[in-house]
C-alpha cells in the first residue's frame, strides 16, 4: 500500500518561511503541533533545513537528509531494520541522494513527512508528490513590522499554497488548550489539514 506523503510547514506575514536558514519566529505552539504530527514518522529534509535545526536528529522519528547538490551520493545507514524490514531509528541520519529515492526508501510506513526546506517543497509540489499538507499560519505585528522593515532578508515559500490547495478539504487542528505550552511574544497560530 502507497504511504500518505505529507508536508508539513508554517507560514508567517508576507508568505515568510525563514531567514538565513532560519525559523524567524518562535513558537511552542507550532513546535508542540510539529511533534504530535510527525512522532513516529519518517521526517525527509533538505541538508541546509537539517543542519539548520536547533538540535537534530529529531527524536522518535526516522530523520532522513536529502543532499540534492551532490548526484549519487552514497546512503549513510545510521539505521537498522527489525525482524520484519522496517528501518527503524536509531539516533542518527540517513543521507540519500534524491526525493524519490528517500521516499521509495522508507515506503513501508503509513506516513512519510516532507519537512522542507524551499527547494524540497517546490519540488514535490510541483511534481505533486504531496498527498496533504499539514500548514501552520503564522501571526505577529512584531514580525510583520520587521518584514516591512527589511523584506529582502527573509525566505519565502515558493508557491502561492492557497492557489495550489483550491478544491481540497481543509480542516482546523484544534488541541486542548490546557496542554499547549503559552507562547513568550505576540505570535498567534492556526493549524490546517489540506486533503486531497
Amino acid at each position: 500500500m502507497k504511504p500518505e506523503i505529507c508536508a508539513i510547514f508554517a507560514i508567517g506575514p508576507d508568505n515568510v518561511i525563514g531567514i538565513e536558514d532560519k525559523m524567524p519566529w518562535h513558537s511552542k505552539k507550532d513546535f508542540y503541533h510539529y511533534k504530535q504530527v510527525t512522532k513516529g514518522y519518517p521526517c525527509i529534509f533538505g541538508d541546509r533545513t537539517f543542519f539548520g535545526l536547533p538540535k537534530y536528529p529529531l527524536t522518535d522519528r526516522l530523520n532522513i537528509v536529502v543532499k540534492l547538490d551532490i548526484p549519487g551520493a552514497s546512503v549513510i545507514q545510521t539505521s537498522q531494520k527489525d525482524k520484519a524490514g522496517k528501518v527503524e531509528y536509531t539516533g542518527g541520519f540517513i543521507e540519500i541522494p534524491s526525493i524519490e529515492t528517500a521516499i521509495n526508501f522508507v515506503s513501508n510506513y503509513s506516513k512519510i513527512f516532507i519537512c522542507g526546506g524551499r527547494s524540497v517543497y517546490k519540488y514535490c509540489l510541483e511534481n505533486k508528490l504531496i498527498d496533504t499538507i499539514y500548514l501552520t499560519k503564522v501571526e505577529s505585528e512584531d514580525l510583520s513590522e520587521k518584514i516591512a522593515q527589511d523584506p529582502d532578508k527573509y525566505i519565502r515559500f515558493p508557491i502561492d499554497i492557497e492557489k495550489y490547495v483550491k478544491g481540497w478539504n481543509c480542516d482546523d487542528i484544534f488541541y486542548d488548550p490546557a496542554i499547549l505550552p503559552q507562547e513568550d511574544s505576540d505570535i498567534m497560530v492556526k493549524f490546517l489539514k489540506y486533503t486531497k
